[in-house]
């Protein structure tokens, strides 16, 4: 629960409120009025007191009650009187309220007495009903005495919060509670009055704000001359014309007042406080002035507990300035002159922070960007460095297999031929190339793949018995894919085998099929040779070469023996008919009970047992045999 001590002194007194906030009202709970210290003899009164606070003396009594009533650091406001300050009303051009701080610095210059620019300056703000004027009240709090007053709270334990105008806020408060109470005081020109024994404060009210602001001095105490009259002698003219060293001050004040501010008359005089002494001058004041005077209870609206609540110090009336004081400090708001917090021009606003803000969130960003991108470039060389090293153990694991890859891919190329097929195509020349009796391959076998649309040919150089095996073979060669250039024909040297031929064979690709008949075709064309190709493709061509047929026995031929003729040959065995069961589409030869094949003997190249033709072997190349070695009757197989 925050606790408020508001404080005010001059030379014969010093006052002290103290204040809290409880269930969202302000409770005072003690106001003390602290009078000059009397002489040793106890005969004294108290006007043998030696007057005058003295700042020193002030700190003491403060600290001492402090002390004494154990309040600890209390904020504090300390209220000034109207002697203390300089204040001057001020009327300016309309400029926008940022300007006022400054413009007002400038006019004070001129105009106080006691200003400079360590002093602090304050004003309040009120414009009349036309827009085309801005007035102020200014005050003025020299760096001296503000100095002495932050000494002063300081030195007796409390801690200093506000610095105020009195009178100010005396008005302010008196305004807050005709608003309240609804008496219709809120829009008129109100001279505020606070009372002293030789002296008085008077503020104009203008529209709810102080306008002007005056102190007043007597010649004589104003309480013991009223006290030795009654409110019936001032209804004489006789009696009135003795109180105009009272009265003059107060039409000299309004006529002052009504200069400085834009208003045209005062509505009412309001005496801040009760009692037959103020009801006496408030008869003076209506007899002399013609003006409305009426009293204002100051504590009839605020809320007291304690020693305060039933019984008031003496003089309650002059507490005023420190009940408006307390009542804005602590509703935390500001009070209406503050010298220690003034008015400022308000600093221009700019985006500083926000654009530090941006730039450090920016350079945040980059490096938290730098950061990131290093470690993510380590982690990628890092990995790079295990793929590089698990590349090069897969090398070295698969390097052994290159060779045999390579040897592969030549046996497959070679083998499926893009169009052709070389190893059907050698099959098929197999079957259909005279007995190995008649002719042998001696040459080496010629495969020209198709290039620049040209037909893939087979070549190859074989010796015959004569040209009727030639002729034979030529017819055997060609049907509707195979056609046979014209053989070139040489006379070996060979006694049996005694001509020789360079023979081409041309393939004919078969025309492209679509659609259904592709199917049909897919499922018709199907060759166990294939099958066997598929297992075979690790056999490299160089390994499809058979040796030479073997050389027949030295023993003399039978005398009887005699060699066939084209004439004496079965009708089936003769040249360039077909010679194998596949050809004739018979089933292929089967081995007897010996185990031996009807048809030629793939071993040793000689005839079997019946004249069945059968399938002839594969062709070789054939070594072209010498005179001392007879040639074999096999050919070679590819």
């Amino acid at each position: 629960m925050p606790h408020w001590i508001a404080t005010s002194w001059d030379k014969n007194q010093i006052l002290i409120l103290t204040a809290k906030i409880k269930k969202s009202k302000v409770f005072y709970e003690k106001a003390v009025r602290i009078l000059p210290d009397l002489p040793a003899d106890k005969s004294a009164t108290q006007a043998d007191a030696v007057p005058g606070f003295t700042p020193e003396t002030v700190k003491a009594k403060l600290r001492h009650f402090v002390q004494q009533e154990r309040l600890g650091k209390y904020d504090t406001v300390v209220v000034m009187g109207r002697d203390d300050v300089e204040v001057r009303s001020m009327v300016f051009p309309p400029v926008p309220n940022d300007e006022i701080p400054d413009l007002a610095k400038f006019q004070a210059s001129k105009e106080f007495t006691e200003y400079d620019p360590t002093a602090s300056l304050d004003y309040v703000l009120f414009d009349g009903a036309k827009k085309d004027k801005r007035h102020i009240l200014a005050a003025s709090l020299t760096k001296m005495r503000r100095d002495t007053v932050e000494d002063v709270i300081t030195g007796a334990g409390l801690d200093l919060q506000r610095i105020v105008l009195g009178t100010c806020e005396s008005a302010k408060r008196f305004a807050t509670i005709t608003v309240q109470q609804k008496t219709g005081g809120a829009g008129k020109t109100t001279l505020l009055v606070e009372m002293g024994e030789i002296s008085a404060t008077l503020v104009l009210l203008y529209r709810g704000q102080p306008a002007f602001v005056r102190t007043a001095h007597f010649p004589k105490s104003v309480w013991s001359e009223l006290d030795q009259v009654n409110k019936k002698q001032f209804e004489n003219s006789d009696e009135l014309a003795k109180w105009k060293w009272l009265t003059s001050e107060f039409k000299r004040t309004i006529v002052a007042a009504i200069n400085d501010v834009p208003s045209e008359k005062i509505d009412e005089i309001v005496l801040c406080g009760v009692g037959e002494r103020y009801e006496k001058l408030m008869v003076l004041l209506e007899e002399s002035i013609a003006v409305p005077v009426s009293l204002f209870n100051v504590w009839r609206f605020e809320n007291r507990e304690g020693e305060i609540q039933n019984h008031l110090p003496a003089f309650e009336e002059q507490f005023l300035p420190l009940i408006g004081a307390l009542t804005s400090a602590l509703a935390e708001k500001p009070n209406a002159l503050d010298f220690k917090n003034p008015k400022r021009k308000p600093e221009k606003r700019t985006n500083r922070n926000l654009i530090t803000a941006i730039v450090a969130a920016c350079v945040l960003l980059v490096i938290t960007t730098g950061a990131w991108g290093f470690m993510r470039r380590m982690t990628l060389e890092d990995e790079l460095k295990r793929e590089e090293s698990q590349r090069a153990e897969l090398v070295r694991l698969t390097a052994n297999h290159d060779p045999l890859q390579q040897q592969s891919n030549e046996i497959n190329k070679w083998k499926k031929g893009g169009e052709v097929n070389w190893l059907k195509e050698l099959e098929w020349l197999s079957n259909n190339l005279p007995r190995s009796q008649d002719m042998i391959v001696t040459g080496a076998l010629s495969l020209s793949a198709p290039v620049n649309n040209t037909s893939p040919t087979i070549g190859f150089t074989a010796n015959t018995r004569g040209t009727a095996i030639i002729s034979q073979m030529e017819v055997g060669l060609r049907n509707d894919t195979h056609t046979v250039t014209s053989p070139i024909i040489s006379v070996s040297q060979n006694p049996t085998y005694t001509h020789t031929a360079k023979i081409t064979v041309r393939i004919v690709p078969p025309p492209k099929k679509t659609g259904q008949s592709q199917a049909t075709a897919a499922v018709t064309d199907d060759d166990p040779l294939d099958e066997m190709d598929e297992e075979d493709e690790t056999v490299e061509t160089d390994e499809l070469v058979t040796t030479a047929p073997p050389v027949p026995t030295t023993q003399p031929a039978p005398a009887n023996a005699t060699t066939p003729s084209p004439a004496n040959r079965p009708p089936d065995a003769g040249p360039g008919q077909p010679r194998s069961p596949r050809d004739r589409g018979g089933p292929p030869p089967r081995p007897d009970a010996s185990g031996a094949t009807n048809g030629t003997d793939v071993t040793n190249g000689t005839r079997g047992a019946t004249d069945e033709p059968v399938r002839t072997t594969p062709i070789v190349p054939q070594v072209e045999p010498t005179p001392s070695q007879p040639v074999g009757t096999n050919g070679g197989t590819p």
